[in-house]
């Protein structure tokens, strides 16, 4: 089945004309809806990802630190790409100061594998603008690069969105640095 998951506001102003953007339903679990215990437990290796809708029940991971660093990884090259093709920094708040949203994350019901949702291209219609936006893109791949086993400063606004959201307080290890790593990367 098909769900409707955005209308691009930016873009229907620049075409003055408005248009949906149409996507398969991905079943999961957004990451502002998943609770604390169940990450802590995913860190640890016993737990099983949320059920849309049932809180912590679902199939059993076996190696579920290493699929959450995976995914973490995936974030942060996403991230990447939202922030270079996409001027969108609204989904994790690393380039752009944003408070970040957890609801355009989907985590799977059985695994945490991550799927994005609400994708959608911004404009910087202002030469100024778009100069400011890239330095600080520039900024945050050094600073990234500078200190690839410490979490750069750019990473304490994904931990407090993770605190507001879940109510946990993410490790660098586990959490963190793959998100770091996995935004260089890209």
């Amino acid at each position: 089945s098909f769900h409707v998951i955005m209308i691009c506001n930016a873009m229907s102003i620049a075409i003055r004309r408005a248009y949906v953007l149409v996507q398969e339903f991905i079943p999961g679990t957004a990451l502002k809806h998943v609770h604390h215990v169940d990450l802590e437990k995913w860190i640890r290796g016993k737990a099983a990802a949320p059920a849309p809708g049932s809180g912590a029940e679902g199939s059993a991971l076996s190696n579920s630190s290493s699929l959450m660093k995976q995914s973490c990884y995936a974030m942060g090259h996403l991230s990447a790409l939202d922030a270079l093709f996409y001027y969108d920094g609204d989904r994790l708040p690393i380039v752009t100061q944003t408070k970040g949203n957890g609801g355009n994350i989907i985590l799977s019901p059985d695994e945490f594998k991550i799927c994005a949702i609400d994708n959608g291209a911004n404009f910087i219609n202002n030469d100024r603008r778009a100069k400011i936006y890239f330095e600080e893109c520039r900024k945050v791949f050094r600073q990234f690069l500078s200190s690839p086993n410490t979490p750069a400063k750019q990473m304490e606004m994904v931990r407090t969105m993770m605190l507001r959201y879940t109510g946990w307080r993410v490790p660098d290890e586990e959490f963190l640095l793959p998100i770091q790593r996995g935004f260089v990367s890209s």
